[in-house]
């Protein structure tokens, strides 16, 4: 008997359809098998999504790396790995991290905003900040925060600036604005000036090619967020 090719009946239960996708990993015997399926499922999902947060799902992705790494070289066991997929399932389901800023919890499309400025901004600001210590300085001679390892005062500054962004978009997000390159050029006008006036009231620096990283970045992930705009 010879078979040509697979053919598949029944697509594959994604991992939004919550009661389906469950009703099929508890038909799996092992936890290791659950596991397996929930990574896969959900890998699939990341590369689906990703250009419509980058950063998010490309941390996800590096975290589900990390857990399949752990698993070979057995610093964690079937049911770790099964507990592991489930995590980072209900974040991508979620489109949110654990460490997401209280002020973009119900706000999925600044949350993406501020996962770019997160990746593209942290590092310019403390290496090229103008106050002392590395530290961003506020108005008024305050500083925010400290140090690369404790950021707290800049995620707050990052977060605010991600709503700003939402805004400037939502602005100029006139009828078929991704086809509109004059609905474009407007948003991105506006995005570098609020960036500008951003570094002023902040005290740090960014040069033209790390500015144009950012609005490229921000309005690319407007884009492909058809949901939210």
């Amino acid at each position: 008997v010879q078979a040509d090719e697979v053919i598949q009946v029944v697509a594959p239960v994604n991992i939004f359809e919550r009661e389906a996708f469950e009703a099929e990993i508890d038909k799996l015997k092992t936890d290791r098998a659950k596991a397996d399926t929930i990574i896969n499922r959900t890998k699939k999902t990341i590369t689906e999504k990703m250009e419509e947060d980058p950063f998010l799902y490309r941390k996800l992705s590096q975290l589900i790396e990390q857990a399949i790494e752990d698993y070979k070289t057995q610093r964690i066991n079937d049911a770790q790995l099964l507990a592991r997929a489930k995590e980072m399932m209900e974040q991508t389901r979620s489109g949110s991290a654990k460490e997401t800023p209280d002020l973009l919890k119900e706000k999925d499309l600044a949350r993406a905003f501020f996962g770019a400025l997160k990746e593209k901004i942290a590092d310019s600001v403390y290496e090229g900040s103008t106050s002392e210590g590395g530290r961003v300085q506020e108005p008024g001679g305050s500083y925010v925060g400290g140090n690369k390892g404790s950021q707290p005062g800049l995620e707050e500054i990052l977060a605010k600036a991600a709503c700003g962004m939402e805004k400037i978009i939502k602005r100029h997000a006139v009828v078929r604005w991704r086809e509109n390159l004059d609905a474009q050029n407007r948003m991105k006008n506006d995005l570098d000036d609020y960036l500008f006036d951003l570094q002023k009231q902040k005290g740090f620096s960014l040069n033209f090619s790390e500015m144009d990283g950012i609005i490229d970045a921000v309005i690319g992930i407007a884009i492909h967020r058809t949901d939210d705009i």
